[in-house]
């Protein structure tokens, strides 16, 4: 939603802009499943090392050999990465990320190195500034994991750990380890939640009351609305808006009408914005500075041609994820897929609110039978094509009860991923 401005989004941390192309996935053609694997490719001798489970899980390194280069992907970078990305996403696995690094740095060792490319930024040039830069960004992600993992040990909790550690001199002046993308902070939390889980250990954390709820309970405690402005007005004054953002937050939560408190919750969110090293950071207090101005404002959308290639098995789970629960409540449906163009059967049943398949199922007695061109069952199943449009273009046949087909895919719901997030 931010416009591209010196009071907007400047950069994404990594690179200017995430562009507006078209969004697609292909399945591969060969997949690595070995540690270290040589391979001819278009005329280029590659050697690939796996990194699994680090910043993807899917993920490696490779060493082209006509040019002694090493790529290292996106786990060494002029900058330090996200092992949690603000964007909603399972915490990567530090350790991992560390031994890919360290099994990197061996091999290169052992051979030429004339430049080592990684994918968002400038070559390290040489032997000597290759091996400096991964031997840096290795150490800063090992003392992050070491030093959090011992202060859990402490007995200390997520949220006092990201504020106890600082990265030693070295590593910290490094300039290819600066937060300008992750931050140390958030990937200590990581790291805290990778192991341990959410769960702070007091028990008054245990089941605490949702923002909305507390929200009003707070402000009930505090004295009500306006003696708490009275009082964040004055922290705002003294540059306290770490607190003034963490006390409005109630207020606004408790009555999102209240437009004094939203103009100064905005404005604390952007002061913090203004001061973030982590482009990441920046962009996450201005959206909510602008939301709160502004309400949620579609931004534009990319053109996805995501499901072109997704696998069967993915696409039915997709569809168990949409499948509203409490809707789907006493419904039992079953039917019989049949995919035209592969010839893949499965058998799809709808019981208990949940959604369970089977490939190379054929059910005696299913409600509906499909036979359809794979492309056109993903598009009916996420709302882009009708079961009337399938049948009148010749994409789908269709025997039994076709009221269960509809009746099914009504009990689908369809994602908005412009929802409020600093508002209810």
């Amino acid at each position: 939603m931010l416009p591209v401005d010196p009071a907007g989004q400047v950069n994404v941390g990594i690179g200017l802009d995430l562009g507006d192309g078209i969004v697609s996935f292909k399945q591969p053609t060969i997949e690595i499943d070995e540690d270290f694997l040589k391979m001819e490719v278009d005329g280029l001798t590659f050697e690939f090392i796996l990194a699994l489970n680090t910043e993807a899980p899917s993920e490696m390194h490779f060493y082209v050999h006509d040019y002694n280069i090493m790529f290292a992907s996106e786990n060494a970078n002029r900058t330090m990465h996200q092992l949690y990305t603000l964007r909603g996403a399972k915490p990567r696995d530090a350790s991992a990320w560390v031994n890919a690094l360290d099994r990197t740095i061996d091999f290169c060792r052992k051979v030429e190195v004339e430049a080592l490319l990684m994918i968002h930024a400038w070559p390290a040039f040489g032997k000597e500034n290759a091996l400096h830069h991964l031997k840096m960004q290795r150490d800063m992600y090992k003392y992050m994991h070491d030093q959090t993992v011992r202060l859990a040990n402490h007995g200390y909790t997520m949220d006092e750990i990201a504020e106890t550690i600082k990265l030693p001199d070295k590593l910290n002046k490094y300039w290819g380890n600066r937060g300008y993308y992750g931050t140390l902070k958030h990937n200590v939390k990581a790291i805290y939640n990778f192991y341990l889980g959410y769960y702070s250990g007091n028990p008054s954390d245990l089941d605490s009351l949702p923002q909305v709820e507390s929200g009003h309970k707070y402000v009930q405690y505090m004295g009500g609305a306006s003696n708490v402005l009275k009082q964040a007005k004055v922290d705002y004054e003294n540059g306290e808006y770490r607190w003034v953002a963490q006390v409005l937050k109630h207020i606004v939560m408790s009555d999102p009408n209240d437009e004094e408190a939203k103009r100064l919750l905005a404005d604390a969110l952007e002061q913090l914005g203004f001061q973030a090293e982590s482009a990441i950071w920046r962009n996450v207090y201005l959206a909510g500075s602008y939301e709160l101005r502004h309400g949620v404002n579609a931004g534009t959308k990319n053109t996805s041609k995501m499901l072109d290639d997704v696998p069967v098995d993915d696409f039915f789970k997709l569809l168990a994820v949409k499948l509203n629960g409490p809707k789907a409540e006493g419904v039992n449906i079953t039917m019989s897929v049949t995919f035209s163009d592969t010839n893949q059967a499965y058998a799809v049943y709808l019981e208990n609110s949940v959604l369970t398949y089977k490939e190379g199922i054929v059910e005696d007695k299913p409600n509906v039978v499909l036979s359809i061109d794979k492309t056109a069952f993903y598009k009916m199943g996420s709302g882009q094509l009708s079961p009337d449009q399938a049948l009148g273009d010749g994409q789908l046949e269709l025997s039994g009860d076709a009221n269960k087909l509809n009746e099914f895919l009504d009990l689908l719901d369809t994602f908005d991923i412009w929802s409020n997030i600093v508002t209810p």
